[in-house]
């Protein structure tokens, strides 16, 4: 059954429904977006009454940025459109059938909604052995890799990639929204190889590393005929123009790149630190961080009694789905990079371990 309902990060009006409160009182760290924006520009009025300019500008910039070439870019509103239109592209390729896709069982989870949605076969794989032998076997004739995966932070590496998609009759989807620490700003791309494999579609985000997830633009990047698809499909002026603007600048900024790579750095291995309490209360458990977010996997009762914690006092978590693994009934919780606010964040990890008492999980 396809679920439309699906629960993300950023949902503080509910957190403020169950647990009150004024939005002004939260600390948010539910979405893993840096806490720190690309500054927007104040701009003219006239930018409100005129119609987006062509995408000449933002696709140049992003080209430099992904280095790609400028013909293999969509532009996007966020990349969440193209995780939704590109299973529903497919069926009008060479008519409709049923694709076999393989998805992250735990990853975002709108991939495998909207491959749903578009008729198609969903198969989950649980870690990169998985994936591989559901490839190996054929069993799948489409992947999608979360790369780095969100919440867990695993990744494949370019030649993991080079090696599905060579084996692949249909789509590799690669979704970077969360890449842009991975390498050196110049080339952060961790699929350069791979730009030019005609069954690659990269998808890539200015929401995470940017801190721009409300300007909502994505790209899709890659030479298989759905970008060009998709192309033809958004124009005209499917971004906003002062998205398009700040985009534009953003992407062209190497200086405050470089600022942004140095102090989210810092801020992560700040929080590492503050964060050990809790594998000391709980060495059982794993923590996986990809620098602008934090993940702990446990067992369900005590990651959800964090979660409560922290909720009470008005630090919004995300909070995963229950999951069986070696019999044991686990979940995970997402904690956004704090920042200037990573002393709040610590004082209610170290009381939620005065406050609850110490439980042997085995995981």
């Amino acid at each position: 059954m396809v679920n439309q309902q699906i629960r993300h990060g950023g949902d503080l009006e509910n957190a403020i429904m169950r647990y009150g409160g004024a939005a002004h009182q939260w600390l948010d760290l539910s979405t893993g977006i840096s806490p720190w924006n690309y500054p927007v520009p104040q701009f003219e009025p006239s930018t409100w009454r005129t119609l987006p300019s062509p995408e000449t500008q933002l696709i140049a910039a992003a080209s430099a940025y992904y280095r790609c070439r400028v013909c293999d870019i969509a532009v996007t509103p966020g990349s969440q459109l193209a995780i939704r239109l590109i299973p529903q592209l497919l069926n009008t390729e060479l008519g409709k059938r049923m694709h076999a896709v393989a998805i992250p069982l735990i990853g975002y989870q709108e991939h495998a909604n909207s491959w749903q949605l578009a008729d198609h076969k969903v198969i989950r794989y649980g870690n990169f052995d998985e994936l591989d032998r559901l490839v190996s076997d054929n069993l799948v004739s489409d992947v999608v890799v979360i790369n780095p995966n969100n919440p867990s932070a695993e990744r494949l590496s370019a030649a993991g990639l080079e090696k599905i998609s060579s084996m692949l009759s249909g789509l590799l989807i690669v979704d970077e929204a969360f890449s842009d620490l991975e390498v050196d700003y110049n080339h952060n791309s961790s699929l350069k190889p791979l730009h030019h494999n005609d069954n690659v579609i990269v998808l890539k985000s200015i929401g995470k590393f940017f801190g721009l997830a409300g300007a909502r633009v994505g790209f899709a990047v890659g030479t298989h005929p759905i970008v060009h698809q998709l192309q033809t499909l958004l124009s005209p002026w499917s971004v906003a123009g002062p998205s398009m603007e700040v985009a534009t600048l953003a992407l062209n900024d190497r200086q405050w790149q470089r600022s942004q790579i140095k102090r989210i750095k810092l801020h992560a291995e700040q929080q590492r630190i503050a964060m050990t309490v809790i594998k000391q209360n709980e060495p059982n458990c794993k923590i996986m961080d990809q620098s602008l977010f934090f993940s702990v996997f446990g067992e369900n009762d005590r990651i959800v009694a964090l979660h409560e914690h922290l909720a009470r006092m008005k630090i919004w978590a995300r909070l995963g789905d229950p999951f069986v693994d070696h019999s044991q009934q686990l979940n995970w919780l997402r904690l956004s990079l704090a920042g200037d606010q990573l002393d709040r964040l610590s004082a209610a990890l170290i009381l939620f371990y005065k406050t609850h008492p110490n439980l042997t999980t085995q995981l």
